[in-house]
């Protein structure tokens, strides 16, 4: 967390929440290790 604002084009939903970054490369890097936690967290 950088403490920057959230940029509007950088949300997404992760289980049903709004998460905001404050640039898209963030958001993308968070897209990609939520994946990872899902699998484990659904015991995938």
């Amino acid at each position: 967390m950088s403490g920057k604002p959230v940029n509007e084009d950088s949300l997404t939903l992760y289980r049903g929440k709004v998460v905001g970054f404050c640039n898209t490369g963030c958001r993308d890097e968070f897209n990609k290790a939520a994946r990872a936690f899902d699998a484990v967290i659904d015991g995938n």
